[in-house]
């Protein structure tokens, strides 16, 4: 993990929260996890803007996660997208695919409720799996 800069944005429970730390990274070496509980919600701005401005990687994860995955192979072919069951393989594979000074963003654009008990809890976990002290 050493070089690898953790984003902790738990808190983004809606697709239009991802939306805004893609916009705000976009110039970045970026690894971004998505997915969590499924409410529906619409992907498609997101899509959009990884259609312009790719990351190396989009790790969908959780209830939500095939979904989005779908949604995003159809939405943006060049992206490079994978799905993983949970948080703890989507961060082993996010910290795999980076090279030293990229960036880890969990960015789940998704409620935690699929495996955590809030976006505070999932967090600490994202941490965690990460090898960091919470």
């Amino acid at each position: 993990m050493e070089g690898i800069t953790l984003v902790d944005d738990s808190i983004s429970t809606a697709p239009e929260a991802t939306l805004a730390a893609l916009a705000a990274m976009q110039d970045s070496s970026l690894v971004v996890i998505v997915g969590g509980h499924d409410r529906g919600l619409d992907w498609q701005p997101v899509i959009d803007h990884l259609r312009r401005h790719p990351v190396d990687r989009v790790i969908a994860q959780g209830a939500g996660g095939p979904r989005i995955e779908r949604a995003l192979r159809s939405g943006c072919p060049d992206q490079a997208v994978e799905l993983v069951e949970d948080l703890e393989g989507a961060v082993r594979r996010g910290l795999d695919a980076l090279a030293p000074g990229g960036f880890l963003l969990l960015s789940p654009g998704a409620p935690s409720f699929d495996q955590f008990g809030d976006y505070v809890e999932r967090g600490a976990a994202f941490r965690r799996f990460a090898g960091l002290p919470e």
